[in-house]
């Protein structure tokens, strides 16, 4: 077995600068047995960052599967939150530690056997865990003592898990490919369903089109207002609570950075106030090239949710498509509500997909 390395290098905004080494064993040709390793430094929280998977993947006989794959993978990163020791005597003592999340993720996926070799439909059933922890403080307040000053340990949530069931059907054909998302998520006090299909109707201009997207939500149960809002449906994006997506600054509320956002359930471009729904959600995106040679879009939104079920939300713009899916930024023109910020730069939003970037999950994409 070869290993090889390169050095890496990271940001985000409580990390700061990151840099170590990627180990791993094999870029092409595909191995049964593949594995990543991504240690790096932080010298904004002086702490051990970085990344790692390792997967086994099996080429059963038979009719019915292409293959089945076990993998487990793991990060950690600051997520923008602080554990505060506080001196109550003496505050100018006071400490603030960055709070590392902690997430381990295994994961088993069938492939199901294509209807011939070179087919562009594929289907894949995943049973995916989710184990996040939050180091560098307990599970509860402390107030202790020492040298005769008193101490509180003020700190900002608990670990938690989820268990996602989803299914996927895609077919990659050249001319109007689409795909269906169905997924089912459970942790302690909560079960939500999902659908998402997209269709894009291809023009005639290479790789371009009327792109549609169908969302929609329901809990099953839900032990709300028990249980944290973040696991609600979001019309404008949730807050990636299963730490899959990659953000500058996680946390932020004000700044450029606060304008990053995931484009996942309700996918509107356009930063709404509605609360997020802890029942059910739906929702409409449409996003088409207005010029063939320039990276230039115009899209509209529909939503219609718990939230708010007494009005439907739309939201239309224009959108700047620097690289599709990966980097697009978003310029809104209408909302039903009103702009959300006088200011119209603040509406401004963008996507940064800097995961889809994985260069070992890219080769994997490539088609036969």
């Amino acid at each position: 077995t070869q290993l090889f390395f390169t050095p890496v290098a990271g940001w985000n905004n409580y990390d700061n600068t990151m840099v170590g080494l990627a180990f791993y064993n094999s870029l092409l040709p595909f191995k049964k047995m593949e594995f990543a390793v991504m240690p790096m430094y932080s010298f904004g929280s002086k702490n051990l960052t970085g990344s790692a998977k390792v997967g086994y993947t099996w080429y059963p006989k038979g009719n019915a599967l292409q293959n089945v794959r076990l993998s487990v993978g793991g990060a950690r990163y600051s997520n923008g939150e602080y554990a505060s020791t506080s001196q109550i005597l003496f505050p100018q003592y006071t400490s603030r530690t960055p709070v590392q999340y902690n997430k381990i993720k295994p994961e088993l996926s069938f492939e199901f056997k294509k209807p011939f070799a070179r087919s562009t439909v594929t289907n894949r059933l995943t049973l995916t865990h989710y184990q996040v922890i939050f180091s560098n403080y307990n599970k509860e307040f402390i107030r202790f003592e020492s040298n005769g000053n008193v101490f509180v340990k003020i700190l900002p949530q608990d670990d938690y898990y989820i268990n996602v069931l989803s299914w996927n059907h895609k077919n990659a054909r050249t001319l109007n490919p689409y795909s269906i998302d169905i997924g089912v998520e459970q942790a302690d006090y909560f079960v939500k369903v999902s659908l998402e299909g997209k269709y894009r109707i291809s023009y005639k201009w290479q790789n371009k089109g009327l792109d549609i997207r169908l969302f929609a939500g329901r809990f099953i149960f839900n032990d709300f207002p028990n249980v944290n809002p973040r696991y609600g449906f979001a019309m404008d994006g949730n807050s990636d609570y299963r730490f899959d997506e990659v953000f500058l600054g996680r946390r932020e509320t004000s700044g450029i950075l606060s304008r990053q956002f995931a484009l996942n359930d309700g996918g509107f471009k356009n930063e709404v106030s509605i609360p997020s729904s802890q029942t059910w959600l739906s929702a409409l995106n449409l996003q088409t090239p207005v010029l063939s040679n320039w990276p230039i879009a115009v899209y509209a939104d529909i939503g219609w949710s718990s939230g708010n079920p007494d009005e439907v939300v739309l939201g239309a713009g224009g959108a700047l498509v620097l690289i599709k899916g990966v980097f697009e930024v978003y310029f809104p023109f209408y909302a039903s509500g009103g702009m959300l910020y006088p200011q119209y730069e603040k509406n401004i939003r963008f996507v940064l997909n800097l995961a889809h970037l994985n260069p070992f999950e890219l080769l994997k994409k490539m088609p036969n």
